[in-house]
């Protein structure tokens, strides 16, 4: 429990403010790390939110809440339709 809060409280603000701090220094606000197209970096991103945070679920973790950036790009991977449709179809594992 001690290290689970600790991430919560600590290591992922911290990390999710660099993540929205990239996203409108370097991207001048668009949508992705790297522009206009989602690349692997957006979803490595979306992966490690989706299945280490809220292990799978089909939304927007409330983690997110306070990255305006983070979550319109978690958003727009999250409702990609080829994507949507894998994570709708998976096979259910321990993390969903």
């Amino acid at each position: 429990k001690k290290v689970k809060q600790d991430l919560e409280e600590n290591s992922f603000p911290r990390n999710l403010s660099y993540f929205e701090k990239i996203l409108y220094q370097h991207c001048k606000g668009k949508t992705f790390f790297f522009g206009d197209k989602i690349t692997y970096a957006d979803i490595n991103f979306f992966c490690f939110v989706n299945g280490f945070i809220i292990a799978g679920q089909l939304e927007v973790p409330p983690i997110l809440n306070n990255y305006p950036g983070l979550t319109k790009l978690y958003t727009a991977i999250l409702n990609e339709p080829r994507l949507r449709e894998y994570l709708e179809k998976r096979p259910l594992t321990d993390g969903r």
